[in-house]
């Protein structure tokens, strides 16, 4: 019986953190970089295309092996990727905010007021995967004191909830 409650508990898990990863894409969709960076073909690129489509031109001496030699090539991401970027790391900090307030309280919930233990632990690791996957999106933006910092809140709030579970 034991290991039916632990996959059970997996189960939840999983699905749990699904159910929040797309629950929250429908209410709040990530930035898609077509929308900054739109795919432009190059063929026969020339200098005048390019900087009507917003683009760089960037000039280089090249040997063509066929007509027309556009003598250069269009930079488009240097303009795009930066606006990109910016938009990103707006949105990843949202879902880190979301998935830490969302993941903590979930996890209070599930161990102080739900009492069968296999729906109890899936639904508090799946709060701890949603909780990672929204630290992880913005981890890489984040400064070395915060990661410091965001470390110990979750860990003393674990800690005090472990605490509470053993009384």
């Amino acid at each position: 019986m034991q290991i039916k409650n632990i996959i059970l508990g997996i189960i939840i898990a999983v699905v749990f953190v699904m159910f929040c990863a797309y629950g929250t894409d429908l209410v709040y969709k990530s930035p898609d970089y077509n929308d900054f960076c739109p795919a432009i073909y190059h063929d026969a690129q020339n200098q005048t295309t390019c900087e009507m489509q917003n683009g760089t031109w960037i000039a280089q001496n090249i040997e063509c092996i066929k007509a027309p030699c556009p003598q250069g090539y269009c930079d488009y991401y240097s303009k795009c990727q930066p606006e990109f970027d910016k938009a990103d790391k707006a949105y990843s900090k949202n879902m880190f905010l979301i998935s830490i307030i969302l993941g903590v309280i979930v996890i209070s919930i599930s161990a102080f007021f739900i009492d069968v233990e296999s729906i109890s632990s899936g639904v508090m690791f799946g709060s701890l995967m949603f909780i990672i996957y929204g630290t992880a999106r913005y981890w890489r933006f984040m400064e070395g004191w915060g990661r410091f910092v965001i470390l110990g809140i979750a860990l003393a709030v674990l800690i005090y909830v472990g605490y509470r579970l053993k009384k």
